[in-house]
């Protein structure tokens, strides 16, 4: 097996493991986790079908990275947002 096919299994692997923790509810489907991985196996599977000129793949994976890193985007926005509303200001008195 070379490189481009143990990156791709790799991949699959971190998509179907997601799909499984988020369908049997271990994980949620807004959870750093989740996203984390479908990330992951899109970069895996992105690279493998890249190296093979498969390019419908190539594009589903474009499309599936984009999504993924704009839900860690707005989980990590959402929570640094949080933080600062729960952070009270310095030398304010109520």
């Amino acid at each position: 097996m070379d490189l481009s096919s143990i990156v791709g299994w790799t991949g699959t692997a971190l998509i179907v493991i997601a799909y499984f923790l988020v369908s049997t509810k271990r994980v949620g489907p807004t959870s750093k986790t989740y996203q984390t991985m479908n990330v992951g196996g899109a970069i895996g599977l992105g690279i493998s079908a890249f190296t093979r000129a498969s390019w419908p793949n190539f594009g589903l994976q474009v499309i599936w990275f984009v999504i993924g890193l704009y839900s860690l985007y707005k989980i990590f926005s959402h929570k640094i947002l949080l933080k600062i509303i729960d952070t009270p200001a310095e030398g304010i008195v109520f």
